[in-house]
């Protein structure tokens, strides 16, 4: 009778559970070092969130795969880090992610 021995690898476990525990808060980091230079021109009229915080929450809430009402508090978290300036109301970043003048930045 012939065996077959099936070949395995060692594990670190560790270092496994760890990364996708502290992926979003990576994440965040990431994203903050990214978006933290983006300058916002002056506009007349009522004052708009900072375009860093616009991009910053968008990419969040894209990444996170999560529906506008769940992604507020990775919003929340975010403000308390100081990644962004200003929690967004959850709806104003699918607001932001639908207007058409922003399209140009966000395919660039």
């Amino acid at each position: 009778m012939e065996y077959i021995v099936k070949k395995t690898y060692p594990q670190n476990w560790t270092a496994y559970n760890k990364a996708p525990t502290k992926e979003t808060e990576l994440f965040m980091k990431l994203l903050y070092n990214l978006t933290d230079d983006i300058y916002k021109p002056y506009e007349f009229g009522r004052p708009s969130l900072p375009l860093c915080d616009v991009i910053f929450c968008s990419a969040l809430k894209v990444y996170s795969t999560l529906s506008s009402r769940r992604t507020a508090m990775n919003y929340q978290i975010a403000k308390e880090r100081d990644h962004i300036a200003h929690k967004p109301h959850f709806n104003a970043v699918s607001k932001y992610l639908t207007k058409k003048r922003q399209h140009p930045f966000f395919l660039n």
